[in-house]
């Protein structure tokens, strides 16, 4: 492909009939979903403000460097 830039973002949807679905699939897929936005979860429009306790990935990068020296 020529494009000169790639997508700016992809949204995954799926439907589901009850709740005991939606907890199956996040259980299931839990090691591949970055954040789960909603009721009971991260509120909607706070995906993307982290608090400074929230860390990449559950890793806590200042932790580390602390202990390189």
């Amino acid at each position: 492909t020529e494009d000169l830039h790639s997508p700016l973002a992809m949204v995954y949807h799926h439907s589901y009939k009850n709740k005991a679905e939606v907890e199956e699939y996040l259980a299931k897929h839990k090691a591949d979903i970055q954040v789960v936005i909603g009721h009971e979860f991260v509120p909607f429009g706070s995906a993307q403000k982290p608090d400074w306790t929230d860390y990449a990935d559950g890793f806590d990068t200042m932790e580390w460097l602390g202990k390189m020296n």
